[in-house]
């Protein structure tokens, strides 16, 4: 039998490595910033009530004159503002309900107001491909597809292998086969290449 000796410096580091990634579990603490659209007419100014979580307030501005047009009574770490500073999307962050999926997995809004939010137990076809951790699971592709150039469909991978395209304009699910089919490729040229 080995001797405590022996065991307690490999304890001492094991003690110590399950300390450590249980500190790399949890979200980072939340912070202000500016969030531009693409064009860099308008901005997303968030500022976070707490030090985690998503409480707090955003503000559309104008970039030229910082003149507030609208804002929203929530705090996300990540915003996509289109050019005409209208209309916002809000991916999902770390996501923790692994019962239900009840977490967000995108919103869409029009001046601050909500059209249409999905969650991901309504997105999610196979749950045995969500990926799970100590504090939360990953339920999104490594390949994040972009807002199409003319600001109007927004596209969203899962890991389950689902895409989905949405109506920047009124949050609604649409069927586009070209575009599919390109973030089919992309994907897995992406996925190849890792």
């Amino acid at each position: 039998m080995p001797s405590w000796k022996k065991l307690a410096p490999a304890m001492i580091l094991m003690t110590w490595l399950g300390a450590l990634n249980a500190l790399a579990d949890k979200p980072a603490p939340t912070r202000s910033f500016k969030q531009y659209s693409a064009n860099k007419a308008f901005f997303m100014e968030f500022t976070p009530s707490k030090s985690f979580g998503e409480e707090g307030r955003g503000v559309a501005k104008r970039a030229a004159t910082g003149e507030p047009l609208w804002e929203v009574r929530w705090y996300a770490r990540r915003v996509i503002l289109t050019n005409d500073g209208v209309h916002l999307i809000r991916p999902g962050t770390l996501a923790s309900d692994w019962h239900r999926f009840s977490d967000l997995a995108v919103a869409f809004y029009k001046n601050g107001k909500e059209l249409k939010r999905y969650s991901i137990g309504e997105l999610i076809k196979d749950r045995t491909k969500i990926k799970r951790t100590a504090s939360h699971y990953f339920w999104q592709d490594g390949y994040v597809p972009e807002i199409s150039p003319d600001q109007r469909l927004y596209p969203l991978c899962l890991l389950d292998g689902s895409i989905y395209i949405f109506e920047v304009a009124t949050g609604r699910m649409v069927h586009n086969q070209e575009l599919t089919q390109k973030i089919k490729r992309a994907r897995d040229l992406y996925h190849r290449g890792k």
